[in-house]
């Protein structure tokens, strides 16, 4: 497809949600220019979300550098979370306990949430998901990665 990231392996990718993926980066204005690294994209998913300086972003203990890197180059503060020891993703309890412990304490919440998806594992988006509007009207903006 043309305009599409990723055009070149479309054939060893197939499925309404691969190519809907390779077209995502084309929907942000700006976006069109291929990425270097898993840290520019991260780094370019919290500039969009409108992650700024001074911002805290929660993401998980058990990750690559790159996660938190890209959230110091937004001039954000990471706030990291434990895993569960079951699944090494994200504890949904402790996210809960966190989000919740901001707002009965009266402080911001946090801008966004990295949850990361380790060794074929993913998050438990079931438990994680609902955590979002019940702290905040607008409610912290998730963003995933693998």
């Amino acid at each position: 497809e043309e305009g599409s990231v990723g055009s070149s392996q479309a054939s060893r990718t197939r499925g309404a949600l691969s190519r809907r993926t390779r077209r995502l980066p084309s929907e942000i204005p700006g976006s069109d220019q291929p990425l270097s690294s898993g840290t520019a994209a991260l780094h370019l998913a919290l500039h969009v979300l409108g992650v700024t300086r001074g911002q805290e972003v929660v993401t998980s203990t058990m990750t690559f550098a790159a996660t938190a890197n890209a959230i110091t180059y937004v001039g954000a503060v990471p706030v990291f979370v434990d895993v569960n020891p079951e699944t090494w993703t994200m504890d949904p309890d402790l996210l809960e306990e966190e989000l919740a412990g901001r707002a009965a304490a009266g402080r911001p919440q946090v801008a966004a949430v990295l949850s990361v998806d380790l060794y074929g594992q993913c998050c438990d988006y079931d438990r994680i998901d609902p955590l979002f509007p019940a702290i905040s009207p607008r409610g912290p903006r998730r963003w995933c990665f693998a």
